[in-house]
């Protein structure tokens, strides 16, 4: 990229440790950019004035126009008008000729943000549905381990947990009264249909080639 500054773009400090390597692939001479400020007049003063002008016209551009980065972009679009020069294109007004390149250079910008806003979008997309497929296998596995477990222990751990809110207490005390247990001998037992349960869709689960996390 082209440096900063009216006696930066003068001596081209920023090119003295090799050409630049711009967004398309194509590296930025010093002799391109010498060409290009020839171009610009055929008083190098003038013509280091007339760039930052111009650089400066277009950072005006990019910023109005929402860029995320307007000097990288404007420097682009120096590089790429200094190409077209290198290989021979015709420009009249480098001024107005840069002007048209900024469109294109803000264009291909806007349209990467889209097609990268797209890809994140279809990746959350990729995630929920991943999640739900999940969410369904994971239903699945429970049902069948569930129909697996002997009477005496699904039905005190399907109620035991389906009890919510603030009467889970009473609820749970009325269950245990009704299977003939102490409180502690059905948290006892639904400790132990809880294991049972895990163990079973853990292995359902990695059957179905799914990992329980």
């Amino acid at each position: 990229m082209c440096p900063s500054g009216a006696g930066a773009a003068w001596s081209s400090p920023g090119l003295s440790s090799g050409p630049v390597v711009t967004e398309r692939g194509w590296t930025l001479t010093p002799a391109a950019f010498e060409q290009l400020l020839a171009r610009l007049s055929a008083d190098r003063e003038a013509a280091a004035e007339e760039y930052e002008n111009i650089r400066r016209k277009l950072l005006d551009f990019f910023e109005w126009r929402g860029s995320h980065h307007p000097g990288a972009h404007a420097d682009e679009t120096l590089d790429r008008v200094a190409r077209k020069l290198e290989v021979g294109e015709r420009i009249e007004n480098v001024r107005r000729y840069a002007h048209g390149v900024a469109k294109l250079v803000l264009l291909e910008w806007e349209r990467k943000r889209q097609n990268e806003r797209a890809a994140g979008r279809e990746w959350q997309a990729a995630q929920v549905r991943g999640r739900d497929d999940r969410r369904e296998e994971y239903v699945a596995c429970l049902d069948c381990c569930l129909d697996r477990l002997p009477a005496e222990l699904r039905t005190p751990v399907v109620e035991y947990y389906r009890a919510e809110g603030q009467s889970h207490l009473v609820s749970r005390k009325a269950l245990a009264e009704r299977l003939g247990l102490t409180p502690g001998a059905l948290k006892t037992r639904v400790y132990r249909a809880r294991l049972e349960l895990e163990s079973c869709v853990t292995d359902c689960l990695r059957r179905r080639g799914l990992h329980q996390s």
